[in-house]
This record gives C-alpha cells, sequence and structure tokens, in this order.
C-alpha cells in the first residue's frame, strides 16, 4: 500500500460510512412515500441497469483522460445526486437524484485502473480487495446509526448526514497524484478482445452470479419490516453485521483468488446462496 492506494481506501472508507446511513433502510423509504413493491423493484432495477450501463465506457474513458479527474467526477455526481434524493418529497421525486447517484458508480472501473497503476500492476487481487475492504469498513458502524438517527429523525436528516460524509471523501481523492493518459496503442484489438470465448463465459458467470445476489435481498428490510415486524433501528444493526461480513469476506476471498485462481469466487456464491436460504428459514 502505497499514499495513493491509502488515500483511495480513506475516501472509499468515509463514502462507505455515509452510504451505510442509508443503504439498507431505503427501500423502507422509498415505502414510505407512497411506493408499492412493485415500484419500489422498478426503481432498484432501474439504479443498477443505470450503473451497470456507465462501467463500460468509463473504463474507455480512463484510458484516454486523466483517471484522478475521470474519479474525481463520480464523486460529485454521486454527491449531488444523495442531496438531491434528500430534497424530494415524493418517491416520483426520489427517482432523479437516485439515477443520478447510480450513474456516479462509473468511477468503480475508473478507481480499479488508478489501483493497477499505482501499485505498477502487482498483487492486483490483494490490492483491490484490501482497498475495497476500505468501503466495507466504513459500513461497519454507520447502518446502525443510519437507523437510530432515521428512527429518532428523519430519512431527510440520514440522507444530509451522508452527504457530509461524501463531501469529506470528495475532498480526499483531491490529495491523490495525478496519473499520466496511456498511450492508446493498438486501438483495435482492445475491442475484440471483449469477444473472446473466455472472456464472455466469465461475463456470463458474473452476470448470473449477481442476478442470484440481488433477487431477493434488495426487498429483505421490507420483509422484515412488513412480515416481521423489525423497526428501522433494528434493520440499520443487521445492515451493520452484513458490512462486517462484507469486510471479512472481501480480505478473505481476495487472498483465496489471488493469482488467477477462481477458489474466491466459487466460495463467495456458496456463500451468497446460503444467507439467501437463511434469510427465508429464519
Amino acid at each position: 500500500m502505497n499514499r495513493d492506494t491509502r488515500l483511495i481506501a480513506l475516501a472509499l472508507l468515509l463514502w462507505g460510512f455515509g452510504e451505510g446511513l442509508f443503504l439498507y433502510i431505503q427501500p423502507l423509504y422509498i415505502e414510505q412515500l407512497g411506493a408499492n413493491p412493485v415500484q419500489i423493484g422498478g426503481l432498484l432495477s432501474a439504479m443498477s441497469v443505470v450503473s451497470a450501463l456507465t462501467f463500460l465506457p468509463a473504463g474507455v474513458l480512463s484510458d484516454r483522460l486523466p483517471r484522478k479527474w475521470v474519479m474525481w467526477g463520480g464523486w460529485v455526481l454521486g454527491l449531488v445526486g444523495i442531496l438531491l434524493v434528500g430534497l424530494a418529497r415524493t418517491w416520483q421525486g426520489l427517482i432523479p437524484g437516485l439515477l443520478l447517484y447510480s450513474f456516479s458508480a462509473y468511477c468503480v472501473p475508473v478507481i480499479n485502473a488508478y489501483l493497477a497503476h499505482a501499485v505498477g500492476g502487482r498483487n492486483l487481487g490483494r490490492t483491490f480487495t484490501t482497498v475495497f475492504a476500505g468501503y466495507a469498513a466504513g459500513g461497519l458502524l454507520s447502518p446502525t446509526v443510519g437507523g437510530w438517527l432515521a428512527q429518532a429523525t428523519t430519512m431527510r436528516t440520514v440522507y444530509f448526514t451522508a452527504a457530509t460524509f461524501f463531501a469529506l471523501s470528495m475532498s480526499t481523492v483531491l490529495w491523490v497524484s495525478p496519473q499520466p493518459v496511456p498511450s492508446r496503442v493498438g486501438r483495435g484489438g482492445h475491442y475484440r478482445s471483449l469477444l473472446n470465448r473466455r472472456f464472455l463465459g466469465f461475463a456470463a458467470l458474473t452476470w448470473l452470479a449477481f442476478v442470484a445476489m440481488f433477487l431477493g435481498f434488495p426487498l429483505a428490510p421490507n420483509f422484515l419490516a412488513d412480515v416481521r415486524g423489525w423497526d428501522v433501528a433494528r434493520i440499520g444493526t443487521l445492515g451493520s453485521f452484513q458490512a462486517l461480513g462484507t469486510m471479512l469476506l472481501t480480505l478473505l476471498l481476495g487472498r483465496l483468488g489471488d493469482g488467477g485462481r477462481a477458489r474466491g469466487l466459487v466460495v463467495g456464491q456458496i456463500l451468497v446462496w446460503g444467507s439467501a436460504m437463511l434469510l427465508l428459514l429464519t
């Protein structure tokens, strides 16, 4: 870990703390503003689609523009998006802010490219998982704090508190070192590599894995509140346990998968299915 990777880890820690304040209880707020389960699921799906559509063009931009400022732009969009969410009065009013916030996810592949260059391409699996464990660490306590804050005040207070941590995270990114724009060599080969059979197979496997992960979990807070009778503070506390598991498993699976091994991916998916079954049985 050098200076730049530590700064990115700190920025992600601050962002993770801010996001953890609202992430696990956000579906409850959308429901509170009048949305039904179909509308909640549709909005969450639209957010995921927007995030996914940004990744490929973001990867292209990271090879053509200064990565530091492309990353910083994502932080700015996320901050503006969450401020718009905090100002919304209806669930329809949440849509612009949530979609803008989802669009800010474009900076994730740019962060990966920045980290790869910062460490000279060495120990990438361990570097990525260690740095992004900072994000998970930021969310260890914040879901509990966010649930308590939402119960004691309002969700608008939660969002504006999150915006404060996003602003601190955004300021941290300004301190990372700039990187030179990579030279463009063999322009056509980059696109042909996307048609590689092994890459397409891995992409299909990843898609199936994320379908499994996001099929039921986004509406789990509503299930716990409406069916099990949990209050928002208790659901927020459950989010802290999820963040703890995410952080520990990120570090563990990164070491299992270091060196191109698939063990980390396989173990991760087994745990996803196991956790889904436990949720249904409790």
